[in-house]
């Protein structure tokens, strides 16, 4: 595995990992979850990158992981400046071009960006692989109103220093326990394994005072957007057809 730091054109710098041969023709950009890191890809990705002799860079997208912040002027990181932030990296990367393209991977919510760039970029787009996730999150035009008060007053309460903190842990073992927790406390059959928790805690912590730590993610990443995707969007429609 290979770190890399991928500057975008808005100067915002991301940090990867990448596998393979650079000089393949056959490119894979892979997309992390919602809260997580490139590590996610830490099995998987070298294993790809073997099997199909190509090039696999999995970026921290912005705020997560040891990437830089990204939030918007108000705070909030809208699901767009994700899509933006790929498709940026896929430019510093040189991977626009119609020769080879690129293939892209996603998880989670970096599937649900994934299908956006797909169906951006349909000539450039060799494959699409999707791991949980299918499309944006998005809500029913008649829960817009909702939504946007529910963001406003989170942004508010932020704003206030009445946000939520940080939380600390003893230990990265510690640290993973907690991911382990949080999946479960998720709507539907969320499950992650202590094992990939870890690898992602070990990415996705820093140090902080008295050999304690916390990850590194940016906290405002929990602040809802106040314009979801719309659930009537024919996103997927427009790349299926």
């Amino acid at each position: 595995m290979r770190e890399l730091s991928i500057c975008l054109p808005s100067g915002t710098l991301l940090a990867a990992c990448s596998w393979g041969r650079p000089s393949s023709s056959h490119r894979v950009l892979a997309l992390h979850g919602w809260m997580d890191n490139a590590a996610t890809f830490t099995s998987l990705g070298p294993g790809i990158a073997h099997q199909c002799d190509c090039y696999v860079v999995a970026i921290d997208l912005p705020g997560h992981g040891r990437s830089a912040t990204g939030a918007s002027p108000s705070g909030v990181y809208h699901y767009a400046e994700h899509v933006l932030a790929a498709a940026g990296a896929l430019e510093a990367l040189g991977w626009f071009d119609s020769d080879h393209g690129f293939s892209l991977l996603g998880h989670s919510m970096g599937g649900g960006v994934c299908t956006m760039l797909a169906a951006a970029y349909t000539e450039f787009t060799r494959r699409l692989g999707l791991v949980e996730g299918l499309g944006p999150l998005s809500r029913p035009t008649s829960l817009m109103a909702k939504q946007l008060r529910s963001s406003l007053d989170a942004v508010l309460k932020e704003s206030r220093g009445r946000g939520s903190r940080s939380r600390h842990y003893d230990t990265i073992s510690a640290a993973a326990a907690a991911r382990v927790l949080s999946a479960r406390r998720l709507p539907g059959t969320q499950y992650i394994t202590e094992a990939s928790a870890r690898v992602l805690a070990e990415r996705g912590c820093e140090p902080i005072e008295a050999g304690r730590f916390r990850f590194s993610h940016d906290r405002r990443l929990a602040l809802p957007s106040p314009v979801p995707f719309a659930a009537e969007s024919n996103l997927l429609v427009d790349l299926i057809g």
